[in-house]
Parts: structure tokens; sequence; C-alpha cells
């Protein structure tokens, strides 16, 4: 189960980053941002899944 911390989690935090560069640059061109905001929450909720999975395993 050492995967998760060594591979999943700096998978997700770089879409997380390119997310949170697409988001950014949407609001810059004052566009809707649904689609980003969506995608953060659930990138984030998996972030988060695999932290506490980590940290029980």
């Amino acid at each position: 189960m050492g995967y998760l911390c060594l591979i999943v989690l700096p998978i997700v935090a770089v879409f997380w980053f390119f997310n949170l560069a697409q988001l950014l640059e949407t609001l810059h061109q004052k566009r809707e941002v649904h689609n980003e905001a969506v995608l953060g929450t659930v990138m984030t909720m998996i972030f988060f899944f695999n932290v506490s999975m980590a940290w029980v395993l």
C-alpha cells in the first residue's frame, strides 16, 4: 500500500495544479468556471481519500 504515497498522490497533485492553472486562466477570461470547480472538488476528494488510506495503512 506504499504506492498510494509514492505514485497516486504525486499524480493527483500534478493534475490538481494543472486544474488550478486552468481555473485561474478561465477566471481571467471571465468565462464559466463550473467544469474546473467540479474537477477540483473530485480531485480534492481523491487526494484526501488517498491521504487517509495512507495514514491508516
